[in-house]
């Protein structure tokens, strides 16, 4: 009896032991598995940090390039709605990470650097001249030389003198007799007519536009009734006598044109309007010739070339820079070695959109 009781005690103590060593080699075995899931997820951590400070540097870039082209290709009124719907939906998704740079203008006259001038005498004591104190030469990193060209590129350029600035020519295809094949599409502009250029009448162009009679282009702009949607603006200019009328008739309004004596008058209504819609009391400066669409590099070339043109006075012949004779510009296009032919041209043969 002895000896069974002494053998129970024995196995269960053995029992004891097995048990313990298999718990011990859990328990190594979950804090090995834990050190190591700790330490993938400081590196996940890591990574979504450095993920986010790339978008946020990504994001800028893309605005630096975006005010860079803007300069060049001008910007509609429904482009900046866009671009602001998608800064503010931007700003909403991530409150407070996104850098006060890409949602607010940088404004260059505070961020100016100040240029101290310094009187130098001459040798003789009655001439002075203005001489730039030298500065020191630092370093730049790349961030700081990013920054610095965000702001050069707000500063607002100065204006040029009518002809002085080279202008793009897009290859428009041309039909046999080299006349462009019409409508042409611009982005949202699309132009049915050129017009006829009316060259004695000094009205009807100044230094930078020639405007014809019975040019017809049609615009997809928010609606003056509900800003949400985008509806079609036929534009057109007509024969008012002495000086030319604008007139802009919106697709869901045909029965309440607006007509004025510049272009420019005319958008500057269709934006007082829209604000009303949007409960703005602000005032937008518009700018006719953009919307119209007579103001376009490519379809001021075309007005350019017009029968008439050259008699034009008042009006100083811009400076154009057509496509060369590339694969990008192959085929019966407008370029150096193809220049459209536009005494052919025969307005009355165009079909003309329909209100």
């Amino acid at each position: 009896m002895e000896g069974g009781k002494k053998w129970k005690k024995e196995e269960k103590k053995k029992t004891l032991e097995k048990s313990k060593k298999d718990y011990e080699k859990k328990y190594k075995y979950l804090k090995k598995v834990a050190k190591q899931q700790v330490f993938i997820n400081a590196a996940l951590y890591d990574e979504v940090a450095n993920l986010e400070r790339h978008f946020v540097r990504i994001k800028a870039e893309r605005k630096w390039l975006m005010k860079r082209l803007f300069k060049h290709l001008p910007m509609s009124e429904s482009q900046v709605i866009q671009s602001t719907k998608a800064l503010d939906a931007l700003e909403r998704a991530n409150p407070g990470k996104v850098p006060l740079s890409i949602l607010s203008p940088v404004q260059p006259e505070q961020e100016k650097a100040v240029v101290t001038k310094k009187k130098v005498k001459l040798q003789s004591p009655l001439v002075e001249t203005n001489r730039i104190s030298p500065t020191k030469t630092s370093y730049k990193t790349p961030q700081t030389q990013f920054e610095e060209d965000i702001r050069l590129s707000d500063e607002k350029p100065k204006r040029k003198k009518p002809g002085t600035a080279r202008k793009r020519v897009l290859p428009l295809h041309l039909d046999d007799l080299g006349v462009p094949l019409f409508p042409i599409t611009l982005g949202t502009l699309c132009v049915y007519d050129l017009g006829e250029v009316v060259s004695h009448k000094p009205g009807f162009h100044s230094e930078r536009y020639i405007w014809p009679v019975g040019f017809c282009s049609t615009r997809l702009y928010p609606s003056m009734k509900d800003p949400d949607y985008r509806v079609q603006y036929f534009c057109y200019i007509k024969d008012g006598g002495s000086d030319p009328m604008f007139e802009i008739i919106p697709e869901d309004e045909p029965d309440q044109p607006i007509t004025a004596m510049t272009a420019t008058a005319c958008h500057c209504v269709v934006l007082k309007r829209l604000n009303t819609a949007r409960g703005k009391t602000a005032t937008n400066t518009g700018s006719g010739p953009e919307f119209f669409g007579f103001s376009h590099p490519t379809i001021q070339y075309l007005i350019e070339n017009l029968p008439g043109a050259n008699y034009c006075e008042k009006y100083q012949r811009q400076n154009f820079e057509l496509a060369e004779n590339t694969t990008a510009a192959s085929g019966n296009v407008i370029r150096i070695d193809n220049l459209p032919n536009l005494l052919c041209y025969n307005r009355f043969q165009l079909k003309l959109p329909q209100i």
